[in-house]
């Protein structure tokens, strides 16, 4: 009973860090449906376009013209603090916290990266960076594009962000903090904090674009929740990067009275999102599961976020690992949000102590996410 309480008490702490964010996207007028042009996300940064194209689609901007045949792929650089994780989690004891209390230059290169985040989330379509952020503090992706019409061949490459892999797999300052460095107070989060996270943002060539080049934008959120302490949230912080998505299929397992659940999500959003108060299956392929409804709703040319919370591990490994090996899944999916569950001393408060492995699995997995071009993100 003692520890039913304790959870409970977590839980609703977790729900007030959400409610407060999204009380924060209202009175700053970023809800979806209200994005003002100060909230759009720039395209370019430091003439770097930061979209994330699809395989095989026209070029958007001959959509309406004659159309051009292309070929695209792209190669995940991570960062060396990123490589440098894959290697100590090699250790299936490493300590994630007494690891970053030993050495002061981790946490010197998480504030590096963080800022570097904070720079380009914030950036305005309507305004120019004071101070161009380090992106060199960052992990990307390198897309390289060429394209036939006629007898001519143009190639086009681009490069887009990512915040990298860490041992922390979550806000980086929210459970370990270092010792003798200097962290600004803005920097210090709770374990839900969502700000180290750098979204795709929809720019002025980003296929993500609604109207402008025909595609779609979809979420999928698998463990919604109530939506004020939930999907909305991950739409709040979409809407400050600029993106408005067209369609919504949420999935939540719990009992949910549905009067309340509608009453608290905006009446903008209505029509736009499917709610199913059921439990994802076994078989994510079955019909009207996610994956087949992703496979059956998107095309290429659309801009597609999957978000997995369902706290079943189980089956959130059957959904990745289907994502993993099916190549039409992969091309379709953009962006991934994953609270993977691993074995982690640090999380066991939480988690308890799960059957799955540890940080080394963790971070490997996520790193062969996005070597198959999905901007694959630890969700806390």
């Amino acid at each position: 009973m003692k520890e039913r309480r304790t959870k409970e008490k977590r839980k609703a702490w977790a729900h007030s860090i959400i409610a407060s964010h999204l009380a924060f996207c209202h009175a700053s007028k970023v809800f979806p449906g209200e994005v003002t042009t100060a909230a759009q996300t720039a395209a370019y940064v430091g003439g770097k376009c930061l979209v994330h194209r699809k395989r095989g689609s026209k070029l958007p901007h001959e959509r309406h013209g004659r159309s051009a045949l292309y070929h695209e792929h792209s190669k995940y650089v991570p960062h060396e603090i990123e490589l440098a994780w894959l290697d100590k989690a090699k250790d299936p004891e490493v300590d994630t916290c007494e690891h970053h209390r030993a050495h002061p230059e981790e946490a010197e290169a998480n504030l590096k990266w963080m800022n570097a985040v904070q720079s380009l989330s914030n950036l305005k379509a309507d305004e120019e960076l004071m101070d161009t952020p380090d992106e060199s503090n960052l992990s990307k992706f390198v897309f390289y594009r060429s394209y036939k019409r006629g007898t001519n061949r143009t190639t086009e490459q681009w490069t887009e962000w990512i915040e990298p892999l860490v041992g922390i797999t979550r806000h980086p300052f929210s459970l370990c903090h270092p010792l003798n460095v200097s962290i600004p107070k803005n920097l210090i989060a709770s374990i839900f904090n969502i700000d180290y996270l750098l979204l795709q943002p929809d720019g002025k060539e980003s296929i993500a674009s609604r109207g402008r080049h025909g595609g779609k934008k979809f979420l999928f959120d698998l463990g919604t929740n109530y939506f004020r302490t939930g999907l909305g949230a991950l739409l709040c912080k979409y809407s400050m990067a600029g993106v408005e998505f067209d369609e919504i299929y949420a999935w939540e397992a719990g009992a949910v009275n549905r009067q309340l659940y509608w009453d608290n999500v905006p009446k903008e959003l209505h029509r736009r999102l499917h709610f199913y108060n059921i439990p994802v299956s076994a078989d994510p392929m079955n019909t009207g599961e996610p994956l087949a409804l992703v496979l059956n709703k998107t095309e290429r040319d659309d801009f597609v976020a999957f978000k997995l919370d369902i706290d079943s591990p189980e089956i959130e490994m059957n959904i990745v690992q289907s994502i993993l090996n099916n190549p039409a899944l992969s091309e379709l999916i953009d962006e991934l949000f994953f609270e993977y569950h691993y074995e982690s001393p640090i999380m066991a408060q939480w988690w308890g102590h799960t059957k799955e492995k540890g940080l080394g699995h963790a971070l490997r997995l996520f790193y062969r996410l996005r070597s198959k071009g999905i901007r694959a993100h630890f969700w806390p």
